[in-house]
């Protein structure tokens, strides 16, 4: 009976992983996406390489994550379907970080690895994010431009997250 119990929660668990990576990110063609949505995607992209499009569903609500590459910079948009540019992450080196920024992140990595650090621009403010890999597993921390953190969200938040929706 135990064994049966065990092997349903594992294939629940397994379907409810599937079923959040699907609802998550799905590759998609520019090509199939809607003429405004094409437009505001290439105006964004400027002169750089688009990466790549996903289709990205949190709820009822389903948004593009756009990757462009430009030189060394790369750059992820999000998307409405309408065309709305919702958010920009920019990648930056930890090391070109405004010196408060950079000593908060560090500060809260606590000799964690910092795997990457963005400028974010979302509804016209912008902000860092730091992803850190902890012996828990991974966390970002959004810090302010003047360094001060507006908080955190760990693999384990987004998880509880996802399973309420």
């Amino acid at each position: 009976m135990k064994r049966i119990i065990a092997t349903i929660a594992i294939a629940a668990a397994v379907s409810l992983t599937a079923l959040r990576a699907d609802e998550k990110e799905t590759p998609v063609k520019l090509a199939s996406l809607p003429e405004a949505l094409q437009k505001a995607i290439k105006a964004a992209a400027g002169a750089g390489k688009i990466k790549s499009v996903v289709t990205e569903v949190d709820g009822k609500e389903t948004n593009y994550e756009v990757v462009v590459v430009n030189g060394k910079q790369k750059l992820e948009h999000k998307f409405s379907l309408a065309g709305k540019l919702l958010e920009t992450e920019e990648e930056v080196a930890l090391a070109d970080l405004p010196g408060a920024v950079r000593a908060t992140i560090e500060k809260h990595a606590a000799g964690s690895k910092i795997l990457e650090v963005a400028k974010v621009t979302m509804d016209g403010k912008n902000f860092y994010e730091a992803e850190i890999k902890t012996a828990k597993g991974k966390e970002e921390v959004r810090v302010s431009l003047k360094g001060k953190v507006l908080g955190t969200e760990t693999e384990q938040d987004e998880a509880k997250e996802d399973a309420k929706k």
